[in-house]
């Protein structure tokens, strides 16, 4: 009997197939081949790594929601991530979807639960393309934006009575151990902490939250006008631009690293999930 003879199929038997006057029949099985005792681990391998997708769906949501509602020191930059945190909502709700139809497909063998997933897969994949190249290309002027939003909060520091922006603020340069926007020179633009104005004591100063150690209310009172050797060993004297910047260089290699191994991801899921269609499809020709 010829190799032509034999039909692989979803079980990992050999369906043997006998010619008569070109009609085809079934006449029964030969042992498993090693070919086709990948199967099941394809279809559990397909269900786990789609799990993970789907958890990763729920990740991103939970990441997106709490970037709208924080009060902290993400609030000051508002208006520079409600966009991007609806994007991070929409892909995790895709990335949800990309995981149940997964997971159907792996389980119930579902040829258009399995097509969808492939789609979406797809699209996924050259959606995340696109969204790194926009962000390699537009980090320049993101980081303009948020340069200047920083300025305009150093500048209207308790001069118009706005408590949560001052807040931000002070918690941003706590939590990131910077001061100002470029630099603790930005702080000259705020008329309490001006070197120019006469009245004592906030002249030539910073506030408390650019201090080092001390969270003393006056710590960073005229200390712009003292000495450079000590007023490093007492303030802050990175922009947050810049200390935010150097943190996002710092771990670029894990961004990237994690990056690449969620496209990783997609790619073997894709794989396993046409594997699993053209056995699927097979099945159903053999049944018939």
């Amino acid at each position: 009997m010829d190799d032509d003879d034999r039909l692989p199929t979803i079980s990992g038997h050999d369906v043997i197939m006998a010619y008569d006057d070109g009609q085809t029949s079934f006449i029964g099985r030969e042992s498993e081949r090693p070919c086709c005792t990948c199967f099941p681990w394809c279809r559990y391998t397909l269900f786990v790594l789609n799990f993970l997708v789907w958890s990763a769906g729920v990740t991103m949501i939970g990441l997106g929601t709490w970037a709208l509602v924080n009060s902290s020191g993400l609030a000051l930059f508002e208006s520079l991530l409600t966009e991007p945190s609806w994007l991070l909502i929409g892909t995790g709700v895709v990335m949800l979807a990309v995981g149940v139809f997964g997971c159907a497909g792996a389980l119930r063998l579902n040829i258009i639960c399995l097509r969808v997933f492939m789609v979406l897969v797809i699209t996924v994949f050259v959606l995340q393309l696109v969204l790194a190249a926009v962000i390699f290309f537009l980090m320049d002027d993101i980081q303009l934006k948020m340069l200047g939003v920083l300025k305009v909060a150093v500048t209207n520091y308790e001069r118009d009575l706005d408590e949560q922006r001052d807040i931000a603020l002070d918690y941003l340069q706590r939590e990131f151990s910077c001061c100002g926007g470029s630099s603790y020179s930005d702080w000259d633009a705020n008329r309490y902490y001006n070197c120019n104005i006469s009245a004592p004591p906030s002249r030539c100063g910073v506030p408390s939250s650019c201090c080092i150690k001390s969270r003393d209310e006056h710590c960073g009172f005229g200390i712009r006008s003292e000495k450079e050797d000590y007023m490093n060993s007492v303030i802050h004297t990175d922009g947050c631009i810049v200390s935010i910047m150097r943190i996002f260089k710092n771990n670029v290699i894990i961004i990237a690293s994690l990056a690449f191994s969620i496209c990783a991801v997609e790619v073997v899921c894709l794989l396993l999930a046409n594997i699993l269609s053209k056995y699927v499809l097979v099945h159903r020709k053999v049944l018939k």
